[in-house]
């Protein structure tokens, strides 16, 4: 079975240097952020990272997410 017809294509972005608390709310709605360091992916936050890192910025919160082939 190829997963590639449920990957969604557009999500929530945020900076790699935003600070937590202004990212908190659109976290909460959505469950998870795309982080962008000038338009190049740097990762997924989600509000496990933040419990696991309590930082101020969004970079030093994230953690390693596994990888999965969309083929």
């Amino acid at each position: 079975m190829k997963i590639k017809h449920y990957i969604q294509k557009t999500f929530e972005t945020t900076d790699a240097y935003a600070g937590i608390d202004s990212v908190e709310k659109r976290l909460r709605d959505n469950s998870f952020l795309v982080v962008l360091n000038e338009s190049s992916f740097i990762g997924i936050l989600t509000p496990f990272d933040i419990i696991e890192s309590p930082h101020n910025l969004v970079i030093d919160c994230l953690h390693e997410k596994p990888r999965i082939d969309c083929e």
